[in-house]
């Protein structure tokens, strides 16, 4: 995406609601934010595998927030995901977390 489509703090305050789209480059604050907002959970493999294929970018780190954002048709739950390539940060839609 280009620089202009990079999802700032500003944007979710002007939003009032964090409306980032699967794939979006986000700003490390916003990135921060979500990071530390609750204890976060490990972002699954194959998360970051499917973002890396759809995305075209190389997903090296991340991680699903710490509670569930809703659940899915089959009951189960559903987590914001987020992850890093490089110095660029993204927001890499709805996960489910692996199971322990």
């Amino acid at each position: 995406m280009e620089r202009s489509d990079i999802y700032t703090k500003e944007q979710w305050r002007t939003d009032g609601t964090f409306s980032a789209q699967p794939g979006q480059e986000i700003t490390a604050d916003v990135y921060d934010s979500m990071l530390n907002c609750v204890p976060p959970r490990s972002l699954p493999k194959e998360t970051a595998r499917r973002a890396s294929q759809d995305h075209s970018t190389s997903i090296y780190a991340g991680f699903l927030m710490g509670e569930p954002h809703c659940s899915d048709k089959e009951g189960r739950q559903l987590y914001l995901a987020f992850g890093m390539s490089g110095s660029h940060y993204y927001y890499l839609g709805l996960s489910q977390a692996r199971e322990v």
